[in-house]
């Protein structure tokens, strides 16, 4: 019997996938709206690189793998939620440096990661 998972909308999955069909589609178009809208830019095409780059997605599994696809501040607060976005606590626009450092990595999910937009303002 093959090992299952569940998929961050609930969906049992097999372990091999990282999405069911429907999220991985829905991600797809999330990736390109938002690549169209901010990375896009004339000022944002050093980003838009750098996040399609090797080196962002192998930083990026390692911060995934350390808190085991789950979002660290529902860990946090003893809640068991998979993260949704890998997002950089110093923002790389104003910390260029620390881009690529496991410490200024933490997943989260869409919920979370959005609150702490919220607190940056």
């Amino acid at each position: 019997m093959a090992l299952k998972k569940t998929c961050k909308c609930g969906k049992i999955i097999n372990y091999s996938m990282n999405r069911c069909d429907t999220c991985v589609d829905t991600k797809r178009i999330s990736n390109k709206e938002y690549d169209n809208k901010i990375r896009h830019s004339k000022d944002n095409a050093i980003y838009d690189k750098f996040y399609h780059g090797r080196e962002w997605l192998t930083v990026r599994m390692v911060a995934v793998v350390a808190t085991h696809g789950l979002c660290k501040d529902c860990l946090d607060s003893n809640i068991i939620r998979s993260y949704h976005t890998v997002h950089h606590i110093a923002p790389i626009k104003r910390c260029w440096e620390k881009r690529l450092q496991v410490s200024n990595l933490v997943p989260l999910c869409e919920e979370c990661h959005q609150m702490r937009h919220k607190r940056m303002l």
